[in-house]
């Protein structure tokens, strides 16, 4: 038996830490360095890609940005355009209702003016020469009314004039 136990153990293989022959470490450095050096490799030719991918992306953002803008300006001139035409319509309308609102004044005077013609009571004076009152009817009947009616003595006369003759 313990020949065989001998050939089995001359036929198994040593353990590392019974090796009959030192095993040489790898020189971890020069993996290290080697590893390195691929990382280094990829890493520069990943960040070109990227770089060509972003610079794509910059440029069609940029394109996308500029046509934008382009026609933001367009509709900022449209409008710039029509603010323009508002802008002279309300100051025409603004000089017409001034216009307008001046020789509405004066109609409306006009009217009032009338309106008290109208509401004054008017005196005829039958058998009265035309023209005897001269350029001052108010004078003249002033003076007259004295010497035809005693009694009016004091009024003051506001208006007077000439009235058409009634044929």
């Amino acid at each position: 038996m313990l020949q065989s136990q001998k050939k089995r153990s001359a036929e198994l293989p040593l353990s590392p830490n019974k090796a009959s022959k030192p095993v040489a470490a790898p020189d971890m450095s020069a993996m290290f360095g080697m590893f390195k050096e691929e990382i280094t490799c990829q890493l520069s030719a990943f960040e070109g890609k990227l770089d060509l991918k972003l610079q794509a992306l910059r440029d069609e953002f940029v394109k996308m940005i500029n046509t934008e803008i382009s026609a933001v300006k367009n509709e900022i001139g449209a409008v710039k355009s029509d603010l323009s035409s508002i802008c002279a319509a309300t100051d025409s309308s603004v000089k017409a209702n001034a216009m307008l609102t001046a020789r509405l004044d004066r109609v409306e005077d006009e009217g009032a003016r009338q309106q008290d013609s109208a509401c004054c009571d008017n005196l005829r004076i039958v058998g009265l020469k035309e023209g005897a009152e001269g350029d001052d009817p108010i004078g003249f009947l002033t003076k007259m009314l004295l010497q035809w009616l005693p009694s009016l003595a004091g009024r003051i006369l506001e208006v007077a004039h000439r009235l058409p003759p009634n044929n």
